[in-house]
């Protein structure tokens, strides 16, 4: 029995089907790599921050226009006029017509506002809402850049959630002009992440990208430009960290031992000594 036992299972090992060989590239211990794309997940974070968003500012979408909203909307004929795209690009200030006391030249954020009288009329809310839905895309594409960066899903949904949330950025949501803003951190936020591109596979698709988007950017608002310089300030904000903590670590580590020792006897922890 135990003959006819071991000849069965020499039998099913030859008869058994050869394992397939691991794909070019791949270990054979690796598991296949799982999970949604980043663009799915850019765009389930789109969508959460779209509900963050109306969640925190609704209760500011009907307000009446104020301050700079009157100059730049209710009283810009470029804006309540017949949507001119070329009167607009050819004029100086995105007040209207003859203003010399305007900020700047911001042709695409007075399209937009042109747009938005053209579809909705007069009404605040109606300006408001394409408001929101920028601050939403701004949080997306922003919470895609920092996994691009490195951080995991969690640590990446937290600074969006932050950013989504800040009180700061009710400014540029609730005030319509505030759309200037938004547009050029649109901009900003994408040419980051265009050039991201660019470093990991070479792409010239992607700095052309990352060129139109810190150009139209900048025709909602000039400070897009700072798109441009935005990596070497970084390194030298990062760098300037540096000696910081440097000290910072020195003077904990070379604390007096009779100083430790007056702090034991005064009743502090050992984590606050």
């Amino acid at each position: 029995m135990k003959q006819a036992s071991r000849a069965n299972r020499r039998r099913a090992l030859r008869e058994a089907p050869p394992s397939p060989a691991p794909s070019a590239g791949v270990p054979p211990t690796s598991p296949a790599r799982r999970g949604p794309s980043l663009l799915v997940e850019g765009l389930v974070a789109t969508l959460l921050a779209l509900a963050l968003t109306l969640a925190a500012f609704l209760p500011g979408l009907h307000a009446a226009f104020v301050s700079d909203d009157v100059n730049a909307i209710v009283e810009n004929q470029w804006v309540t006029g017949k949507v001119d795209p070329v009167g607009i690009v050819k004029n100086y200030s995105w007040w209207g017509e003859g203003r010399s006391d305007s900020p700047g030249w911001r042709p695409l954020a007075t399209l937009s506002f042109a747009a938005s009288h053209a579809a909705v009329g007069a009404s605040p809310a109606g300006f408001r809402a394409v408001n929101l839905a920028l601050h939403a895309l701004c949080t997306g594409v922003l919470f895609v850049l920092a996994r691009r960066l490195g951080l995991g899903r969690e640590a990446a949904g937290a600074a969006a959630l932050a950013f989504v949330l800040l009180p700061i950025h009710s400014e540029a949501v609730v005030w319509v002009v505030g759309r200037a803003e938004l547009g050029a951190a649109v901009g900003f936020l994408v040419a980051w992440l265009a050039c991201l591109r660019h470093r990991d596979d070479g792409s010239r698709a992607a700095l052309g990208v990352a060129a139109v988007a810190v150009l139209l950017g900048m025709l909602c608002k000039e400070n897009a430009v700072t798109a441009l310089a935005a990596p070497a300030i970084l390194a030298l904000w990062l760098a300037s960290l540096l000696p910081i903590v440097r000290n910072t670590y020195e003077g904990l580590r070379t604390v007096s031992p009779a100083l430790k020792e007056a702090a034991r006897g005064i009743g502090m922890t050992p984590c606050q000594r």
